[in-house]
């Protein structure tokens, strides 16, 4: 028994051991490996880009970042509360790859405190949570040694994608808070002009509204053709309809080769050999062919004039683009809702082009190209356009993001980080078709119809960012919805549909057919018709009632079987897994005892015998 003693308390000493060897190895970890850190997340939610790194990289001063969180009044909100924790680990990321020239402070705040005034005249915005007054506070205020401020009002969920990018923003901006200078070269009237007033076809002469939105959110200078592009523009916004002179072409491709990043919207060409535009786009890896887009069921509803006779029709060259056209990775159209061109060209990758290409705006193939020589007379019969189309079936990129290694078209250097926006296009610019003008007491009112306003602001932002901004990656989303749910919801509401169409077209039938045999009734004055008729009537109304019958218990079924599913599922990971865990390390227990047990018992007997 004493070797049976000895041996319990060797087991309980070699327990006592490794506990204070696992406290030793985490204590030597918190101090040594503090950094160090894995992430087996599928789309690496917490890891910071490489983009991130570098812009942490470039902060001169200190800068501090406040996170202010109503920790209390989001219990209500679970999502919210997950939402937090990621934005607190994130941070934390943030200040350890900052060498600690970057400290996070976060803070609870409280209704009806100091410290809920300090996020007000932070500039966050609270969100009411009830009727006492009560606003919940989400957002972040970051300083540098210079007393320049940065702030995002309130985290809002639906830019989760976003997070890191907003942030990394936030960052930049107070690393270089200068106001961003953006340089534009156009032959568009876009300061407003009498002589070019054909190009609007209101006459109005005011400046466009996009140049003046420009000149709110940025320092903008107009840049002379021919001359050089000023060393502190960095973003340049180009936007030509005919072809521009060598000594202009010239100087463009010295400002990307310098790496100016570039905002373009340039028309289709109809000389496109000897085209000094031509040359800048083959030099940028791409083609814009001398043809016009089309596409009927995205086609704009415009008036026109005929035989002194006023008439509306689809005019399929001007059309609206919708969320599924846009790309969903990208930062500028991820949540982008409509973009409206007109008489765009598509953008073509060349062979050999060593650049990449990421198309922005993509068409499905419902589409068709029409010659842009043949342009005018579609302006001035646009039911000739529709009555001649013809889907050619292939997909088209309306507007494109250009990055990678550019070679210059004039001389023999090279970029390797340039960042170009291309739209084969310059007509979603003018006003007509994006934004209502209005005159409200004096004051010019702009109403938004479509987002190209927004875009192209969006867009100057993000190209005056550092490439390593503009490099940061949409971050996964937190959230890990039950796929399968969805797509067995999915899969059901169709055949849902597809059941209900069958039995709506039904009660149509009998609803109809009892219509008429109501008004049968109110011409005819014969009683036996009158008999007949109320018997054929009941059958109807008898059909009607099973109909809404057979509708009820689609419904229910439908409702039955997806909650079944989600039953299943949700018992699968919540619970069986847990259960297979346990069931899993018992059986090993039991196992590890049945065996300790012989061991001791022939260890026993052994020293019995002897």
């Amino acid at each position: 028994m004493g070797q049976y003693n000895h041996k319990r308390l060797l087991t309980y000493t070699s327990l006592i051991l490794l506990l204070i060897v696992f406290m030793l190895i985490n204590i030597f970890n918190n101090i040594f490996f503090k950094s160090v850190r894995f992430d087996f997340s599928e789309q690496k939610i917490y890891t910071l880009s490489a983009g991130s790194k570098e812009i942490l990289a470039e902060i001169k001063e200190p800068i501090n970042v406040k996170f202010y969180f109503s920790r209390k009044l989001a219990k209500s909100y679970p999502y919210l509360v997950s939402y937090a924790a990621r934005v607190r680990e994130l941070l934390a990321q943030y200040q350890r790859a900052s060498n600690n020239n970057l400290t996070v402070n976060i803070i609870d705040t409280e209704s009806f405190t100091e410290i809920e005034d300090q996020a007000v005249n932070g500039g966050l915005q609270g969100v009411p949570v009830d009727g006492d007054g009560n606003e919940l506070y989400f957002g972040l205020v970051a300083t540098n040694a210079l007393t320049n401020k940065e702030v995002i009002p309130f985290l809002q969920p639906t830019r989760e994608t976003y997070l890191e990018y907003d942030i990394s923003q936030m960052i930049y901006k107070l690393i270089y808070p200068t106001t961003i200078k953006v340089g534009i070269l156009s032959d568009l009237p876009l300061q407003g002009n009498a002589a070019l007033s054909f190009m609007q076809q209101d006459g109005n002469t005011s400046p466009w509204v996009i140049w003046e939105q420009l000149r709110q959110s940025f320092n903008v200078s107009l840049v002379t053709a021919d001359n050089k592009i000023p060393d502190d523009i960095k973003v340049l916004m180009l936007a030509s309809v005919k072809d521009i002179t060598k000594k202009t072409a010239q100087t463009i491709d010295q400002f990307i080769m310098r790496g100016g990043h570039i905002l373009a919207f340039i028309e289709p060409q109809s000389n496109s050999v000897a085209n000094n535009l031509n040359k800048l786009l083959t030099s940028w890896g791409v083609d814009i062919p001398a043809k016009i887009f089309t596409c009927p069921k995205l086609a704009k509803k415009i008036k026109y004039n005929q035989n002194e006779k006023e008439y509306l029709t689809r005019y399929p060259a001007w059309v609206d683009f919708t969320t599924e056209y846009f790309d969903k990775d990208d930062i500028l159209t991820n949540n982008l809702e409509k973009l409206t061109v007109a008489d765009t060209g598509v953008i073509k990758k060349k062979s050999n082009s060593s650049v990449k290409i990421t198309p922005l705006i993509t068409s499905d193939g419902d589409n068709m190209l029409v010659k842009l020589a043949n342009l005018n007379s579609y302006k001035d019969n646009p039911r000739k356009l529709l009555n001649e189309y013809n889907s050619d079936h292939k997909i088209y990129v309306l507007a494109a993001r250009i990055t990678g290694p550019i070679k210059s078209a004039f001389s023999a250097d090279t970029t390797q980080n340039s960042n170009i926006i291309l739209f084969a296009n310059t007509g979603m610019l003018q006003d007509q078709f994006w934004v209502n003008v209005q005159n409200f007491m004096g004051n010019r009112l702009y109403i938004p119809m479509s987002g190209n306003g927004g875009f192209i602001l969006n867009a100057i932002d993000n190209l005056s960012g550092s490439n390593s901004l503009i490099s940061i990656r949409n971050r996964g989303t937190f959230s890990r919805p039950f796929s399968t749910i969805q797509n067995f919801q999915s899969k059901s509401r169709s055949e849902f549909r597809l059941k209900e169409s069958v039995l709506m077209k039904n009660l149509e039938h009998t609803k109809q057919k009892i219509l008429e045999l109501e008004q049968t009734k109110k011409e005819s004055n014969s009683i036996a018709l009158s008999l007949e008729q109320k018997r054929e009537e009941e059958m109807f109304r008898n059909e009607l009632i099973d109909t809404k019958r057979q509708l009820r218990e689609v419904q229910h079924e439908l409702n039955k079987d997806i909650e079944h599913i989600e039953w299943v599922i949700k018992f699968a990971n919540i619970a069986l897994m847990p259960l297979l865990v346990l069931l899993s390390g018992s059986i090993f227990w039991l196992y590890r005892m049945r065996t300790n047990r012989n061991r001791y018992n022939q260890l026993l007997y052994k020293t019995i015998n002897i």
